[in-house]
């Protein structure tokens, strides 16, 4: 169930799997942007479909990039909050040695 797939050289922007029962409004509101500014970056003329990839610029966002000996859980600690936001906030079931990803 991966939705946050990759970020660019950056990591300002990355690649979103739009999920069931999700609309623009729900994923600019997780991260931080507008629906005009989802709609326009990826030349939307319709809604999205379910499956579908859009790019999503998170850059006023924290992020973190998961080193080797990190987990869910020491990630969590270090950053004052759970291992179950972490998960939801990204929509991943686990983390990854160098996956970035998102920390508020």
């Amino acid at each position: 169930m991966t939705k946050l797939l990759f970020l660019n050289e950056n990591h300002k922007k990355f690649v979103y799997r739009v999920q069931e029962q999700e609309n623009i409004f729900d994923i600019a509101n997780r991260y931080n942007t507008t629906a005009s500014l989802l709609i326009s970056e990826n030349f939307l003329t319709k809604p999205p479909n379910v499956n579908s990839f859009i790019v999503v610029d998170c850059k006023n966002k924290p992020r973190y990039e998961v080193q080797p000996s990190d987990s869910v859980a020491s990630i969590a600690r270090r950053f004052n909050t759970t291992g179950e936001r972490l998960l939801e906030l990204n929509g991943i079931d686990y983390v990854f040695p160098f996956q970035i990803i998102l920390i508020y």
